[in-house]
């Protein structure tokens, strides 16, 4: 089994537990992802025996009762590039954050499910490729271009603005600009601006106090403190409203910040890297984005150009996510046919990295390509269907001189209009109902509906990506 695309060696998994029994069953269930697999007592072992390899490394790492948290911070700071997994043999929210600070790539809480467990590595696994120092070898390409500009701002700690399609690969260059500063071996904490409604939002990034709004049974520190001294990289943060990019623009100001609930200025030391797919300028002046916000975050800013700027790069991109995704389904790499490599060469990609990715997912669930490639020829007839759609819809208005109602063929034209804008939406998607509905701009249960009424419910449910 592959790590990555960029690397051929096996993974050594590690696992860092006091209590002999419950290493022994952590390692008996790892052992089936085919990975060598050490148990040890402490993090030394792991040291000692990480001079004996140079294979890639993930430490499980069980947090002791008094010293675990030192003994993670030792492991972060020995192991930059390494995922680290914390094991909490107790679910305690304020042990979660702090390990988190110290850099690890995600907490799992003992007693844990087999598949739980393995579950957590292969995506610790799969998501190295995407945070190494130097960055993956199949984002050269873009990584290259921005480089010398990210080395120039590695010492400093000004706020970046990332900008970019949807799907081109902007957390990347946010995680790269992490990676090449003075803070990476701190957290890098992302949130996206657009999955949650604002209050929630709000929640997220600033923490809560107990008794803040109903349902709130204990105070919760926001992403801002789990960043502290790291890097929080804001997605999509022309979604956030106006009232919410005040608040940012406080802490951008001083690093200070008050819970939801709580009169209490906190402070913290946190780089903030933005990123988004619109024109903040255009929304400036539109009252939607404060003009004040947009010059404190644009004092850097990298433009990464869309997928069909850099076609060098899809074959290597391609590549990667197949090994990828074959190795986290244990499937065999899907062998491509010459066809469908000719119909990518010309295909624009719409939804730009993401896009591809999807396919690369398909692919290998399906082990075949004749599917993909059969919808990668739809758009464009289905765009013609949709043009003489609405021309004979045209036509019969003339023809019926007024006999149709028009607010009838209003109503048809616009059925037709949007079912072909769905339909598009779902294929850049890859099927993928959540995300069509944030591309869309609708809610989930609104796009679900629209694809029932408009009849669009089609064998693609069965895909691995059609959720």
């Amino acid at each position: 089994m592959r790590l990555c695309a960029d690397t051929d060696r096996q993974a050594t998994l590690f696992i860092v537990e006091r209590d002999d029994a419950l290493r022994e069953r952590l390692s008996r269930s790892l052992l089936e992802l085919g990975h060598p697999v050490y148990g040890v007592r402490s993090g030394q072992g792991v040291l000692r025996r990480v001079k004996e390899t140079e294979d890639p490394v993930l430490v499980l790492n069980g947090l002791a009762p008094r010293d675990g948290l030192a003994g993670l911070r030792s492991l972060v700071e020995a192991l930059p590039r390494a995922p680290i997994l914390a094991l909490l043999h107790e679910n305690d929210t304020r042990t979660v954050v702090e390990a988190m600070r110290l850099g690890a790539c995600g907490c799992l809480v003992d007693p844990v499910e087999d598949e739980d467990l393995r579950g957590a590595v292969r995506q610790a696994l799969a998501n190295r490729s995407t945070a190494g120092s130097q960055g993956p070898a199949v984002w050269r390409g873009v990584l290259d271009q921005l480089r010398p500009e990210m080395e120039r701002i590695a010492v400093t700690e000004v706020p970046v603005l990332v900008q970019g399609e949807t799907g081109v690969g902007k957390e990347v260059v946010a995680r790269q600009i992490h990676a090449t500063s003075r803070r990476a071996k701190r957290p890098f904490v992302k949130v996206h601006c657009a999955a949650l409604p604002h209050s929630l939002l709000e929640s997220e990034l600033f923490g809560y106090e107990k008794g803040a709004f109903t349902g709130a049974n204990e105070s919760k520190p926001g992403r801002f403190e789990m960043a502290h001294r790291g890097t929080i990289f804001l997605d999509e943060i022309g979604e956030m409203t106006p009232d919410l990019q005040a608040k940012l623009l406080q802490v951008l100001q001083d690093g200070t910040f008050s819970r939801l609930g709580s009169y209490e200025d906190r402070k913290v030391d946190v780089r903030v890297v933005c990123a988004t797919h619109r024109d903040l300028e255009a929304m400036i002046e539109d009252g939607t984005f404060r003009a004040d916000l947009y010059y404190r975050i644009n004092v850097v800013t990298f433009a990464v150009p869309p997928l069909r700027a850099r076609r060098d790069e899809v074959r290597p991109l391609l590549d990667a996510f197949l090994h990828r995704y074959a190795s986290l389904y244990a499937k065999p790499v899907p062998s491509l046919d010459a066809q469908l490599l000719s119909v990518l060469e010309h295909y624009s990609f719409p939804g730009n990295v993401r896009e591809l990715e999807n396919m690369a997912k398909r692919l290998v669930a399906f082990q075949d390509s004749r599917h993909l490639l059969r919808e990668l020829r739809e758009p464009a007839s289905s765009a013609r269907e949709a043009q003489e759609t609405l021309e004979r819809i045209v036509q019969e208005l003339e023809e019926s001189a007024g006999h149709v109602p028009l607010l009838e063929v209003g109503r048809r034209a616009a059925s037709e209009a949007e079912r072909y804008a769905v339909r598009r939406g779902l294929d850049q998607t890859g099927w993928n109902r959540r995300r069509t509905a944030r591309l869309l701009h609708v809610s989930y249960s609104t796009l679900l509906q629209k694809i029932r009424d408009l009849e669009l419910a089609t064998a693609d449910e069965t895909s691995p990506a059609a959720t």
